[in-house]
């Protein structure tokens, strides 16, 4: 993971912390594969950076090498040589209480990735829950293309319960495909991407049910109009593209439902035998079924995910 550089170095280190006792060496794999970029040294405090990381706590403790020598007056050069080091010292300065907005301005996606990584490896995620949540806001509501897909692992390797579950609501109503096609990058507990898919068949259910039930309403109407009724309302379902249900994505399914009166070609028109508008009826109540169902989602819960299924302990983001 890391090992002692005893060479000197003319490279002048980043002072996060002024009064560190220890430099972090910080070579990524662009600077190992080219000798002419420059590495990346931070003076930081070892103190600081084990109350946050379990990992660097038993790195810099009495058992390791890395943690003999440590000094203020003349830090030791600790080497780093897999770990991006834009990343690397984003999370040092935060970590220190060095870290303002103006630092993440440039926080590209695959930034964010590396951020994600070197959180889980260094096992830094509790010190680093709310900046993550402030990383990852800004890419929640891109469409679900391969980099939202990727947002999926970056949740998950934050450990961020209410990201992950906010992403994977995302991924249920826009993602369209089987979920197993999901080109994330990450490993995953072996029961996410089914409890996806089943959960998507469960909501797509819901929604067949709701408007199946709309069809039976219809017809426990004691009323010389319900024939007309029914098939005005069948027929302008199959006209909308709403009936029978298709395989597309939940979302993209439920604008169907928001754009029903405008996707047909039928018009307003009252009951020949009643003079009751039932069309405007059934339009409000088709728009209502697609508020109830986008209200009524919930992403996944990762701390039920972790334990393989329902977690006997509270979850950090509640859900029914």
């Amino acid at each position: 993971m890391t090992s002692s550089v005893k060479r000197s170095t003319s490279i002048v280190p980043v002072g996060i912390d002024p009064k560190g006792d220890v430099i972090l060496v910080v070579v990524g794999t662009e600077t190992r594969e080219n000798s002419e970029a420059e590495q990346q040294q931070l003076l930081v405090s070892s103190s600081v950076l084990s109350f946050a990381s379990k990992v660097m706590a038993a790195m810099f403790g009495p058992h390791f090498k890395e943690g003999q020598g440590l000094d203020s007056s003349n830090p030791p050069h600790i080497l780093f040589p897999d770990d991006d080091p834009s990343a690397m010292t984003l999370i040092c300065k935060l970590l220190h209480h060095q870290y303002y907005p103006d630092d993440e301005a440039d926080l590209t996606h695959s930034l964010l990735v590396s951020l994600a990584i070197i959180c889980n490896k260094y096992d830094c995620a509790a010190a680093l829950q709310y900046a993550s949540s402030f990383w990852i806001e800004p890419f929640v509501h891109l469409a679900p293309n391969k980099t939202h897909q990727e947002l999926l692992g970056v949740t998950y390797l934050f450990d961020n319960p209410r990201m992950f579950n906010r992403v994977t609501k995302e991924l249920l109503l826009k993602y369209e495909g089987p979920y197993i096609n999901l080109e994330t990058g990450f490993a995953f507990p072996c029961s996410l991407l089914p409890t996806l898919e089943a959960k998507r068949a469960v909501i797509r259910q819901c929604i067949h049910n709701r408007l199946q039930n709309l069809i039976t309403s219809m017809v426990d109407i004691d009323s010389v109009c319900t024939g007309y009724t029914v098939r005005n309302y069948v027929s302008r379902m199959k006209s909308a593209g709403i009936w029978p249900m298709t395989s597309e994505g939940v979302y993209r399914l439920l604008d169907r439902l928001l754009d029903f009166p405008k996707r047909t070609t039928f018009y307003y028109r009252e009951c020949p035998n009643c003079s009751n508008p039932h069309d405007h009826k059934f339009d409000d109540a088709v728009r209502d079924v697609r508020s109830e169902i986008l209200n009524s989602v919930e992403g996944l819960c990762l701390d039920c995910i972790n334990a393989g299924g329902r977690n006997s302990k509270v979850c950090r983001v509640k859900h029914s």
